[in-house]
């Protein structure tokens, strides 16, 4: 393996001009055209519309979305796929030219979301101060923010604060949604990168790959490609109803999400170490375990949103007060979706791990373990100052924040 990895960087210095067709900043171009081709394929690809769980300020109707995610997904990996097959484009350069695209990504990414702070300031009307966006179930109004009102910095502060949580909820421009754009700009430019990889990787090893490569490309890819598909039902989620257009979202759909989350790939790009056929069982396994967790936590909360009165896969609905699912995946923690996607983030970065002896791939779990509590925290203060009572009765009920049995 050393001498063959001698030989490729011999043949990359010798043959420049012909592997490295393009230069970093060229690359970087590449990379903010490809974002470019999913702005537009999400303006323009027909999608279905479907009414979502926030509600208007203006008539307290539901907000319609357009959800075509899954079409500009597959588009857009199809495209780059056959552009780099046709030699129309070299896709392995994003690889290459790793921090080119970062610095990109970052460019644009802090453009945004100055577009988005200036837009505001503008239009001082647009400063939503509430802590959450009314839904359905809860309209419009200051209630919520009188009994939970978190405590804010003053002065400067308190204007990067704002900065980094954002001001506006639900940003739309006619049919055009900017958070759903941003979750799905954020997974099509992760199975960009994650291509790359997948390219370089295979012409490292004169076209196969390994099973930690294949490994951690499908686990992650379809990590990408069922969060698209299953986009109406995260309508009816967390980060829709909770999370404002600042810093956070905006910078990390274009800048974070899409480079980091795929960091663990680049420690099995350039290597032929591998893991066994039996390690491999096990990632799957656990991958899928935790993607039952959190999908069918997900769905379930989804179905009982929609069609309260329905059982979810044989599961009757039980309910403390008016909105508090306790049965099923509910009734086991809390937060038991959390769970499932650290497991999942686990069963990814063990083959790079295994194979290669990086510790780079363990960033991803550990990233998640960082975001997860502190946001749990922040959940369980929301539902109490939403549900009261209920909220302390649904806590008896289901003890456990994370792990059942454990905490």
């Amino acid at each position: 393996d050393q001498c063959h990895a001698k030989s490729y960087t011999k043949e990359l210095r010798g043959k420049k001009k012909e592997r490295r067709t393009m230069p970093a900043a060229a690359a970087a171009a590449l990379y903010v055209g490809i974002q470019v081709l999913v702005t537009a394929l999400t303006f323009f690809v027909p999608g279905k519309c479907e009414p979502g769980y926030v509600v208007s300020d203006k008539d307290h109707k539901p907000l319609n979305y357009t959800l075509n995610g899954l079409r500009v997904f597959l588009l857009t990996a199809l495209l780059c796929t056959l552009g780099h097959w046709l030699h129309v484009v070299d896709l392995t350069v994003l690889y290459r030219e790793f921090w080119s695209c970062v610095a990109a990504a970052n460019v644009v990414g802090l453009v945004v979301c100055a577009a988005m702070c200036l837009r505001a300031h503008r239009h001082p009307e647009l400063k939503d101060q509430r802590v959450r966006a009314p839904t359905r179930d809860r309209p419009p109004t200051q209630q919520l923010q009188a009994v939970y009102q978190p405590k804010h910095p003053s002065g400067v502060l308190r204007l990067l604060e704002d900065v980094y949580v954002g001001y506006e909820f639900n940003t739309q421009f006619g049919r055009f949604d900017v958070k759903m754009y941003l979750y799905l700009l954020g997974a099509c430019m992760l199975e960009t990168m994650l291509l790359s990889a997948l390219f370089e990787h295979m012409a490292y090893n004169n076209g196969s790959m390994t099973r930690a490569m294949l490994v951690y490309f499908s686990l992650l890819t379809f990590f990408a490609l069922e969060y698209i598909y299953h986009e109406h039902v995260h309508l009816y989620t967390y980060d829709v109803f909770a999370e404002k257009l600042g810093f956070k979202l905006i910078w990390g759909c274009f800048a974070f999400y899409p480079v980091f989350y795929e960091i663990g790939i680049h420690p099995l790009v350039h290597s032929r170490a591998d893991i066994s056929l039996a390690l491999a069982i096990v990632c799957v396994g656990l991958y899928f375990f935790g993607w039952v967790l959190t999908r069918g936590a997900n769905n379930q909360k989804y179905a009982f949103k929609t069609q309260p009165s329905q059982p979810f896969l044989g599961i009757k609905p039980e309910v403390i007060g008016t909105g508090l699912l306790c049965s099923g995946f509910w009734g086991l923690a809390t937060h038991i979706n959390y769970l499932g996607e650290i497991m999942q983030a686990v069963a990814v970065s063990v083959p790079g791990v295994v194979a290669t002896g990086s510790l780079l791939p363990v960033l991803y779990p550990l990233f998640y373990v960082s975001l997860f509590i502190p946001r749990a925290q922040d959940d369980d203060a929301l539902c109490k100052a939403k549900y009261g009572e209920d909220w302390v009765r649904y806590k008896k009920r289901v003890p456990y924040k994370l792990i059942p049995g454990v905490w």
